[in-house]
C-alpha cells in the first residue's frame, strides 16, 4: 500500500523541486552571461566601425566636383594650409655651436709633454 500522506508526498517531490530551481538559477546566469557577451561584442563591433571609418582627413575623392591645377603644391597641416616660409638654414635657438666647439676642446685628452 502506497502512503500518500502530505509528508510523504513531500519527501518524494523535495528532490525534483530542487534539482527544477537549480537548473533555474542556471539557466538565469547563462541569460545573463549571453546577454553580457552579447553587448561586449555590440561594443567592440562599435570600436572596430569606428576605428575603421577614420581613414582619412582628407575629403572623399569620389566627391569631388572639380579639379583645380597649380604650379606650386599647397601644403596643409590639420586641413589647414601652412603660410609660405622663407627658406632657411636649421637652427636651434637653445643651441650655440661656437659655446660647443669650446666644450669639445676642453674634453678632449691632453697629450704629455714626455717625448721618445
Amino acid at each position: 500500500m502506497e502512503d500518500i500522506t502530505d509528508e510523504a508526498y513531500s519527501r518524494r517531490h523535495q528532490k525534483l523541486e530542487i534539482d527544477e530551481k537549480k537548473r533555474k538559477r542556471w539557466d538565469i546566469q547563462r541569460i545573463r552571461e549571453l546577454r553580457n557577451h552579447e553587448k561586449l561584442e555590440r561594443k567592440l563591433l562599435k570600436k572596430d566601425q569606428q576605428l575603421h571609418s577614420l581613414t582619412s582627413f582628407r575629403p572623399n575623392a569620389f566627391e569631388a566636383e572639380y579639379i583645380e591645377v597649380q604650379d606650386v603644391l599647397p601644403v596643409s597641416v590639420f586641413n589647414q594650409p601652412l603660410p609660405s616660409l622663407q627658406q632657411s638654414d636649421f637652427a636651434l635657438p637653445w643651441f650655440d655651436p661656437k659655446t660647443r666647439e669650446k666644450e669639445e676642446k676642453h674634453k678632449q685628452p691632453r697629450r704629455s709633454g714626455i717625448r721618445k
